[in-house]
């Protein structure tokens, strides 16, 4: 098994949309419903916001023989803004090195913690990792609302 991390390029937004929408498909109806999963991926039509995402944060990807399986992005302030992984590669330790890339960064930016926005279903993760619980929230996706959790963890 050939992992690679390296640094995305607008190149790969095909396949980081596809592992997003892999990622969200393959979440449990216990969790969040087929209509909640629906609205959330329609994030991928807006393209440019993708993009942007690519361009102008630390936009990580994990490919395995040269196939994407995973990403991770923190934007320069120090919000984690993305951690996906193809469900094909789920338990295997690809979040966690995407995860560990992104601190990394964030400590050699002299960030003081790290905030994200994480679903049900990586709020376990998350915690693991060392982020604390701020508070539980609705999110309204189109006509869907989802709860998340806002955690951070100082550096």
């Amino acid at each position: 098994m050939d992992i690679t991390i390296r640094k995305a390029t607008s190149d790969d937004l095909h396949s980081i949309l596809d592992v997003f929408i892999s990622a969200i498909s393959a979440i449990k109806e216990s969790a969040y419903s087929n209509n909640q999963k629906k609205a959330w991926q329609t994030s991928v039509q807006n393209h440019d916001k993708w993009l942007n995402r690519i361009r102008n944060q630390y936009f990580m990807i994990c490919e395995l023989d040269k196939q994407i399986i995973g990403f991770a992005s923190i934007d320069h302030k120090n919000y984690l803004d993305v951690l996906f992984v193809d469900p094909k590669f789920h338990r295997k330790g690809i979040a966690s090195s995407l995860y560990k890339h992104i601190e990394n960064q964030a400590r050699k930016s002299d960030l003081d913690y790290i905030e994200t926005h994480s679903s049900l279903v990586a709020l376990d993760f998350f915690q693991r990792k060392g982020f604390t619980l701020i508070k539980e929230q609705e999110v309204q996706i189109q006509d869907q609302r989802l709860t998340n959790y806002i955690l951070r963890k100082d550096l």
